[in-house]
């Protein structure tokens, strides 16, 4: 093998796909209808403008505040005849979000510290690889096999798994770039 040394290293499409978008898709159901009321909102004050500049009557900003007593009224009365279930779900979803959104958020910054300590290095006659408090260093010569998995999203944004097993143990690093290129060089050096 040549003297050159090569590191493999997480992959941030990898991290993204993993811990961002992936998820995301968890909390759609709980954003998608806040963002529709928010634009019937708009679309609705915008058509009140538009017929307020036309008809000349009174602005929505003028009457705003008898709008507000009104929506309060009804509010008030629709809690009453609810028995405050109304609020009750309202506050509900919001503190569920929230604790979600939390908690995601804190997931999301462990797994990502968690993959980047994944290495794996070439150098030379030696292998230096680690996943988590898994660690192997080892010759080429010692090394059995070398495997790659890829999932979907790995084969399209070119990150996968590379699994060594060698003489004195066996180690996954997960997430790497351009996983392909490790294993083959490892397998043309025990082979």
């Amino acid at each position: 093998m040549n003297s050159e040394k090569l590191k493999a290293k997480v992959s941030i499409p990898a991290v993204f796909v993993l811990y961002l978008a992936i998820p995301a898709f968890i909390f759609l159901p709980t954003i998608i209808p806040t963002i529709i009321l928010n634009v019937k909102y708009q679309l609705k004050k915008a058509a009140v403008d538009v017929v307020t500049n036309v008809t000349g009557l009174p602005s929505v900003d003028s009457i705003q505040g008898e709008i507000n007593d009104i929506t309060s009224e009804v509010t008030n009365a629709m809690d009453e005849e609810t028995g405050g279930c109304l609020t009750s779900a309202r506050n509900f979803m919001v503190t569920m979000t929230s604790i979600l959104l939390i908690v995601w958020g804190f997931w999301c910054v462990v797994m990502t510290f968690k993959h980047f300590n994944n290495k794996l290095s070439i150098d030379g006659e030696t292998v230096d690889c680690s996943s988590g408090r898994n660690k192997l260093t080892t010759s080429l010569n010692k090394i059995n096999n070398v495997f790659v998995e890829q999932s979907i999203w790995g084969k399209l944004l070119n990150y996968g798994n590379i699994t060594i097993s060698a003489q004195n143990g066996s180690v996954t690093v997960k997430n790497i770039n351009n996983p392909n290129k490790y294993a083959d060089v490892l397998k043309s050096e025990i082979s």
